[in-house]
């Protein structure tokens, strides 16, 4: 074993990082939470568990937030790479499900369709929520 991490855990990272960065001033508005926030802040330990996990949980304070830009407008602008990495993600995680209802060539057909620009910010959302249902089938 190399000791690198896995190339999932990777593009997990890389979905989260290019979203926050795509975020601009909105990004102090959001918080990271779960299991990634405690990696974060913990580090390497004697736990039996990986330090990496491909999910990120963020929760936004409404409070916090600038009325400009929008969230969706601040995701578009500047950073379309944040929809793409989302989109590469789909593609990877679509063949491990492919046994699991369908689901993975729905992951993968939906990273290949072209989407509009508006819709490109809910790639994230679109992977947690395939993923999801191709864990419960």
């Amino acid at each position: 074993m190399s000791g690198a991490p896995d190339p999932l855990y990777v593009l997990a990272r890389s979905v989260l990082l290019d979203t926050l960065e795509a975020l601009g001033p909105q990004r102090k508005a959001v918080v990271l939470v779960g299991a990634q926030a405690v990696y974060l802040h913990v580090g390497e330990s004697d736990l039996a568990v990986a330090p990496f996990t491909t999910d990120a949980d963020i929760a936004v304070d409404p409070a916090a937030l600038e009325s400009e830009p929008e969230l969706r407008v601040a995701l578009l602008r500047d950073h379309p790479q944040a929809g793409e990495t989302a989109r590469e993600a789909l593609a990877a995680l679509g063949p491990l499900f492919a046994t699991a209802a369908g689901q993975g060539s729905r992951m993968a057909a939906r990273a290949a369709a072209p989407e509009p620009e508006n819709t490109i910010t809910t790639s994230c959302a679109v992977l947690a929520v395939d993923l999801l249902r191709a864990l419960k089938s």
